[in-house]
């Protein structure tokens, strides 16, 4: 009688199993990363260099290169008239009087405009901002043209500049201003002649802006001043482009 159950219970698990049906895992598809291929940049040739010089084409040295926009006040010039005026008292009694100099205002150098607390427009951008158009607008200007790019540019073109605001008038009370800015670009011929220019040069200097009261050129944080130089060096761009041949002349 046991076994009998015991064998019934066997047949029933046995028929239960064979009727349960296992199905296989199938494993989730592999999914990889999409791989993104990144357009080239276009990187314009560096054909020709572009370099800050101390010297300009006429012998005139500046110290360091100016970081800002400086000023020459009348104080300067009757302090430097002083001096001078005692030593061509000197050099008269040494029997040297023709030796004798003078000096301008524009050949004094300025100091800075402590005045202002906020610097951005006293910035003197020839040296950085300025300096990076020309090389890319000469750059640009190589890399369109099919014969200079095939030249090779091994002398740089040289930029010398500085901007002041200096003093009208030596006397009286008035506290006018000019903006004087010295700006000269150039570059020796890459064949070296015994005959002729060895360079050519751009001068886009400015003398003397509009003589304006030192109140007015310092509204806004010296942004006259700014705007000024900003127009003087944009229409030094233009020039340089229509003369671009000539500084390019090999």
């Amino acid at each position: 009688m046991k076994n009998s159950i015991l064998l019934s219970l066997f047949l029933s698990c046995a028929a239960v199993c064979a009727q349960t049906t296992t199905e296989p895992v199938v494993p989730a598809p592999i999914v990889l990363p999409t791989l993104i291929t990144a357009a080239p940049s276009l990187i314009s040739a560096d054909y020709i260099k572009t370099i800050y010089t101390l010297t300009d084409t006429k012998g005139a040295t500046l110290k360091e290169e100016p970081k800002e926009i400086t000023i020459v006040r009348r104080e300067a010039a009757q302090k430097n008239t002083g001096a001078q005026i005692g030593l061509n008292i000197l050099m008269f009694a040494l029997g040297s009087g023709g030796n004798i100099k003078t000096f301008k205002k524009e050949d004094l150098r300025g100091i800075t405009i402590v005045e202002e607390n906020n610097r951005i427009n006293l910035q003197n951008t020839i040296p950085t901002s300025f300096l990076s158009k020309v090389n890319q607008l000469a750059n640009d200007s190589i890399h369109g043209n099919a014969d200079w790019k095939n030249l090779k540019f091994d002398k740089p073109l040289n930029i010398y500049g500085d901007a002041r605001l200096i003093y009208e008038n030596l006397t009286g009370e008035d506290d006018l201003f000019r903006m004087n800015v010295s700006l000269i670009i150039s570059k020796n011929f890459e064949k070296s002649s015994f005959f002729g220019a060895k360079s050519h040069t751009i001068d886009c200097s400015n003398p003397g802006t509009e003589a304006i009261s030192l109140t007015r050129w310092s509204e806004n944080s010296y942004q006259l001043v700014s705007s000024e130089l900003s127009k003087i060096t944009n229409e030094c761009l233009e020039k340089i482009k229509t003369e671009m041949p000539n500084l390019l002349k090999s």
